[in-house]
């Protein structure tokens, strides 16, 4: 019995690219923009300053939640198509097939 391949959608790619580069790029933008204003340290004292940190935060969690869920959905999808193994309760127990017996 043989099974075709399941095409993989290109969906969670581009969400674990762009949180790559939001996970790169985020300290660098909110340190630049942060440098900006009178005071260039912690905290921000421009608006700006905390609308880019909100943001880049913000979509950091947005786009780790969706790649979760993503991950999520796919798994317990894969789960519902595996075949029933043994039935005895034991993750390690496997079918005995009685052709192999001697007596």
């Amino acid at each position: 019995m043989s099974h075709t391949p399941v095409p993989i959608s290109k969906t969670p790619f581009v969400l674990l690219g762009l949180l790559t580069v939001l996970t790169v790029g985020g300290p660098v933008v909110i340190t630049q923009t942060i440098k900006g204003g009178a005071s260039p340290g912690w905290p921000p004292d421009r608006p700006v300053e905390w609308w880019t940190f909100g943001l880049v935060t913000g979509a950091v969690l947005i786009l780790m939640t969706a790649c979760l869920a993503i991950g999520l959905v796919n798994w317990r999808k894969t789960l519902a198509k595996r075949p029933q193994g043994p039935q005895g309760g034991s993750l390690m127990s496997t079918p005995v097939d009685e052709s192999f017996n001697s007596d």
